[in-house]
Parts: C-alpha cells; sequence; structure tokens
C-alpha cells in the first residue's frame, strides 16, 4: 500500500474513508487496500484477488486487484487466448494449401491491433511474417472476386524503393480475412528501436498505448522516465528520415493514401527504413497518430499532402522519444535537436497562415543533405494500375479525412456503389415525361387515405397508372374472386340492395364484360361467357 501520492495514479488515502464496492468504513481492523489496476482504494475482502498485469504495468508476477478489475482482465486473457487459439489454427488451416511456407508459431498481439494477428513462418528463403486481418469493415467492401483479386493484385505489385515487399496475397473469402506475407525484420519497426524492446514480445509489454499515443508534457518530459522512449542518433534520423520520404513519395505518385503512418509501421530491415502495413488504409483501420493531429491538420492543404504531417510525427517522435499529442511544436522547442526542429518548422508552422510545403521541398532541406548523397535509391520500374486497382486506390482514397477525422469528415460513399432503390412505377409507353426520367412518367402510391383508411385497389391501381393508359373501372364484387376481400363501403351496398331488380342484371354484365377485358384475374373467358348467358335467360 502506498502513501498519500505515492504511486502516480493511485487514490491517496487521505482521498478514502470507506470501500469503493461493499462501502465498509475503514479503521484499526479494516485497512485499505490499492488495486494495482485501477489505483481505487478497497477493503481487504474486496480486493484479494491476484493476476499478473504484464510488463506494461512495471509489476512482476501476480499482483493484488479489485473484484471488478480481476472479472475484466481475467475475461480479457480469455478473450485473447481465445483469438490467438482461433487465429493459430485458421492460419495452419490455410498454409496446407501453400506449401511454400512453414508454420513455426504465431507472435502474439506484436502489432498492438487485437483483431490483427502475426505469425512466423519459414519458407526456403528466410522467415517470413504472416497477418490476418478482418476485411468486415473496409470503407470500400470486398463485397466482388474483382475487388478482392484488384487489393492482392495490387500489393504484390507494390516493389518501390523503401516499402517492404509482399511475397504472397490471398483473401479467405468464407473468413473474412486478409492474409499478408512479408519478409521478418529482426531489427524490429522504429518504435522498437525508440522504446528497446524485442520485436517479438506483445505491444503492451513492449510499448504500452500511452506511449505510442501520447506524449508527456513539457512538465513531465524532463523527469519521465519510464514513459519516455530513447531518442535516436541525429545521423538515423536523417538516415530514416531521408527513406521514409522517399517511399511516401513513391506511393503518393500512385495515388496509394498512407493514413496509417506511424513509428509501429516503419520497419528496420538491413539498416533501411521501409513502409510497412499499406494495406491497413483498405481495411479501415483507425490510424495510430488520429488523436495526435488537431482540427487545422485534416483540413485543406494539410488533408490533402496528410501524409506529410504524419511524417512529421513520426520525425518528431524518433528524434525526442515521445509523440506530439496535439501539442504545438513550439511547446518542445528544448527537448527537439536544432537541426530537426529546423526541419519540422516547415510541417509545423507557427503562423497558421503560412503555404503548406510539399514533400519534394521537405525531402530537399538541407538536414538530408548527407543521406541524399550517400544514398542512392534505385528507381523501381515503371508501375501502372489496372482499371480495378486504380479503381479500389481512387475511392479508398476519399476516406482519408474520414478515417482521421470523422467528427469532420463526414462517411464518403463510393463512386461505384449500387443507387438505392426508388419505390416508383415507370412507364416505358410515353415518349415525354413530367420529372426528366428519360422520357418517361413516375408517380407514387398514396400512402393512406385523407380519412386515415387505406387506399383501394382501384385508387393505386389509377395511383400507378402510366400518362397514356386510360383507367380502367373498378371490378365489381360478382366479378371479384373469392378470395378477394371486397372494398365497398356498408352503405354502398345497402344502396345497391334496395336499387330496382331490372338495373341489377345490366349493372352486373357491364361490369363482368369490363372486368374480362381489363383484368385477368377475375377467372377464365368461358367461365364468364357462362355467366352472361345465365344472366340473358333470366
Amino acid at each position: 500500500m502506498a502513501a498519500a501520492g505515492g504511486r502516480n495514479g493511485w487514490l491517496p488515502d487521505a482521498a478514502a474513508v470507506e470501500c469503493q464496492l461493499c462501502a465498509a468504513r475503514f479503521g484499526f481492523f479494516q485497512r485499505k487496500h490499492h488495486c494495482r489496476s485501477c489505483g481505487q482504494i478497497f477493503c481487504d475482502a474486496c480486493c484479494r484477488a491476484q493476476i499478473e498485469l504484464g510488463a506494461a504495468s512495471g509489476l512482476v508476477g501476480p499482483q493484488r486487484v479489485c473484484t471488478v478489475c480481476y472479472k475484466l482482465l481475467y475475461d480479457d486473457h480469455k478473450e485473447k487466448a481465445r483469438l490467438l487459439e482461433h487465429d493459430s489454427m485458421l492460419v495452419q488451416f490455410f498454409l496446407r494449401d501453400v506449401p511454400r511456407f512453414d508454420f513455426d508459431r504465431i507472435l502474439p498481439f506484436i502489432g498492438g491491433r487485437r483483431d490483427k494477428s502475426y505469425s512466423l513462418v519459414r519458407g526456403k528463403a528466410g522467415d517470413y511474417v504472416l497477418s490476418l486481418a478482418p476485411t468486415d469493415k473496409c470503407p470500400v467492401p470486398l463485397s466482388s472476386d474483382a475487388r478482392r483479386q484488384a487489393l492482392c493484385s495490387l500489393l504484390l505489385s507494390l516493389q518501390g524503393p523503401y516499402v517492404l515487399p509482399t511475397v504472397h496475397c490471398a483473401h479467405l473469402s468464407d473468413r473474412q480475412r486478409l492474409v499478408v506475407v512479408r519478409p521478418w525484420c529482426p531489427a524490429g519497426s522504429l518504435a522498437d528501436l525508440v522504446y528497446q524492446t524485442v520485436p517479438s514480445k506483445p505491444a503492451l509489454d513492449k510499448y504500452p498505448s500511452s506511449r505510442l499515443a501520447s506524449g508527456p508534457r513539457p512538465a513531465a518530459a524532463a523527469g519521465g522516465a519510464g514513459i519516455r522512449g530513447v531518442p535516436l542518433p541525429e545521423r538515423d534520423v536523417q538516415r530514416f528520415g531521408y527513406q521514409i520520404l522517399q517511399g511516401m513519395m513513391w506511393l503518393k505518385a500512385l495515388g496509394i493514401p498512407l493514413p496509417g503512418l506511424h513509428i509501429g509501421n516503419v520497419l528496420v530491415r538491413d539498416g533501411n527504413a521501409c513502409l510497412s502495413e499499406i494495406e491497413n488504409a483498405f481495411l479501415g483501420f483507425e490510424p495510430a497518430y488520429r488523436r495526435c493531429l488537431s482540427h487545422q491538420q485534416v483540413q485543406g492543404a494539410q488533408l490533402a499532402n496528410i501524409e506529410l504531417v504524419l511524417f512529421g510525427h513520426v520525425l518528431f517522435h524518433i528524434s525526442t522519444g515521445f509523440a506530439l499529442a496535439g501539442e504545438k511544436l513550439q511547446s518542445f522547442r528544448q527537448q527537439c535537436p536544432p537541426a530537426v526542429y529546423e526541419v519540422l518548422s516547415m510541417i509545423f508552422p507557427e503562423d497558421a497562415s503560412a503555404p503548406f510545403p510539399k514533400p519534394r521541398n521537405v525531402c530537399a532541406h538541407p538536414f538530408f543533405d548527407g543521406p541524399r548523397k550517400a544514398l542512392q535509391p534505385p528507381l523501381p520500374s515503371e508501375l501502372r494500375l489496372d482499371k480495378p486497382a486504380a479503381a479500389l486506390v481512387r475511392n479508398t482514397a476519399e476516406f482519408t479525412g474520414w478515417l482521421l477525422a470523422p467528427d469532420v469528415h463526414p462517411r464518403p460513399v463510393p463512386a461505384d456503389s449500387p443507387a438505392p432503390r426508388r419505390r416508383t412505377m415507370l412507364s416505358s409507353s410515353s415518349s415525354t415525361g413530367s420529372d426528366g426520367n428519360d422520357g418517361r412518367t413516375c408517380s407514387r402510391t398514396p400512402a393512406a387515405a385523407t380519412d386515415g383508411s387505406q387506399p383501394t385497389a382501384a385508387t393505386a391501381a389509377t395511383a400507378v397508372r402510366p400518362a397514356s393508359v386510360p383507367a380502367a373501372p373498378a371490378p365489381s364484387a360478382a366479378a371479384r374472386p373469392a378470395s378477394q376481400p371486397t372494398s365497398q363501403p356498408a352503405a354502398q351496398k345497402k344502396a345497391a340492395a334496395s336499387a330496382p331488380a331490372a338495373q341489377q342484371p345490366n349493372e352486373t354484365k357491364r361490369n363482368l364484360t369490363s372486368s374480362s377485358s381489363s383484368s385477368s384475374s377475375s377467372g377464365s373467358r368461358s367461365d364468364l361467357l357462362a355467366d352472361i348467358r345465365k344472366l340473358r335467360k333470366d
């Protein structure tokens, strides 16, 4: 048990006089106990369970937690174990049809996304990482074989400079999963270098979400041991920054969006930074830096060059050890190296009205002169997307603003999505129309009559009648089949019964004749003629 203000996030002892669950009063015989998970104070009976919290908490072994946190953590552990077992079996079944890879082991949650699993597989050329991601939340639904094939062929064709290549890609339609196989990078990502962790460990043990999603305030930055990572040397910042810009500009030339750019998605392979997880934009995953972006950075020219804004966040993160969490760059001038600060000032200008630079302008900054002379990026072969892939890229790029700021940008509708069905009846016989539907008239069926009753069959037929077809008289009760209920009011029935008997056969004969010529549901022609002869004899 800690004293008042002893551990960050723990409730001070003096702030609690009773248990937070059972309301038992604390005293000499009722001692206070802190939950190591939520930091609240409970009695011994309500804070007796123990469970491991993981390396992210800084505590080793089982720790005392309250009843509520124990249930949440226990259910979370069970759910994680279930997901790992399910994905492991699915990957092994998939690899039965892909003999070039052999399953080695699953890498539990190394990417920080619970819905995306990673497995280590072995091939003849070395080790590879197989990722398994859901496709049920794609901005542009993969509802057809053409789209699924377009996405797989697109990922396989991205063999550009400083882009981690894809060696195998497939879509499991029955499971709604996308399988992507890429080379295994033992050095890990830039996040592994900043936080000096082992790449194969779970993300919450390597770097908690609080480290990646938000950085410390200026007051805490000086003494934030355990919160900050280790800044990379300036030479590595120059090299990695230049390589990220080269890969980013190559993808930008193809129109491929990269809203998920993040230090966890930049892998280090043979000492070079390579962009990875390109498919995240097509799968609709939430960008990691979304909560770090300001309102101005998701609009106008900055949204059009959002990859450059995200590159500024990456450059700040690897040069300082923590993320730029929505605050102004000028607040961290002391923590940022002067040369890096000069580059970041172009991306995050103090004057909001200053023109926003292009990626090539940032790449031409003197800060990158060293790697520009030492590194000559190989020119990739000219890549031309086919029509399905180009349409998929174009439609997905429209969702960039919505993925980064859903409260600012509404969800767009893909251009090739089916139009909503209209509850109308169109006539193809007329040559000129009154509503502009290519010379066809259109009218809607009335929902209800003015007196609150439902419209009759004759009213509905008249409402949807084309302009060039005359109205047919309503069938009488004698000509209506037995299964069809009558729609005459009771007053009209009574008046018809009191009418002269001589007029009823003639009216019945006229109604039957009109019904036989306008409706095919009133019986066969022979039955109608037999009824007419019978009426004439009478």
